[in-house]
């Protein structure tokens, strides 16, 4: 348990006495197991859910299944696609990507891939640009400051709105369909 404790520790201003932590983790796996049940080797979560969680599942386990959920409330918040026309990200720069959205743009985002241009709309294609993904929370902040960048990034509906589908592969159109 000490070296969970110090886990956290460096996330929070204040270390976490080990009970306060399984208490923490043991309320986030019931959370959790009550949202997906069939998913979990505790067979019914009940008022005995306290005693079925210890006898069932080592700290590690417990641990493991508290991040796992952060991760995916995480990622299940970032529903937007925007694309950023023209836009060349190398590999190692997808870090620093992020983070200029966050400290320009006070927005969270989330990188998913540079995608080629076909030919079309008057261009020759192999234009490069760059799909992410914007957090749910923060829409508003990303469609006000976005404005302050020259070309700025659009919303994927807008572009295929505007007849934008057809310089982009099939595959890529199949994979990120119109969602409004």
């Amino acid at each position: 348990m000490y070296v969970f404790s110090n886990i956290f520790s460096n996330y929070f201003s204040s270390p976490l006495e080990s009970s306060h932590l399984s208490n923490t983790l043991t309320r986030n796996v019931y959370t959790l197991i009550q949202k997906n049940p069939c998913e979990t080797r505790v067979p019914d979560p009940t008022k005995e859910f306290s005693k079925n969680i210890i006898e069932n599942f080592s700290i590690s386990e417990i641990f493991i299944i508290f991040v796992y959920q952060i991760k995916l409330n995480i990622m299940e918040r970032f529903n937007q696609l925007a694309v950023w026309e023209g836009t060349i990200l190398k590999d190692e720069e997808v870090s620093d990507f992020e983070k200029f959205f966050l400290e320009e743009l006070k927005t969270r985002i989330k990188f998913l891939e540079s995608v080629q241009t076909l030919p079309g709309q008057g261009g020759e294609g192999g234009r490069s640009d760059v799909f992410f993904k914007v957090h749910d929370e923060d829409l508003s902040a990303f469609a006000l400051h976005r404005f302050g960048i020259q070309d700025p990034p659009r919303w994927w509906e807008d572009v295929l709105n505007n007849g934008g589908a057809v310089i982009y592969p099939q595959e890529i159109l199949k994979k990120y369909p119109k969602t409004w």
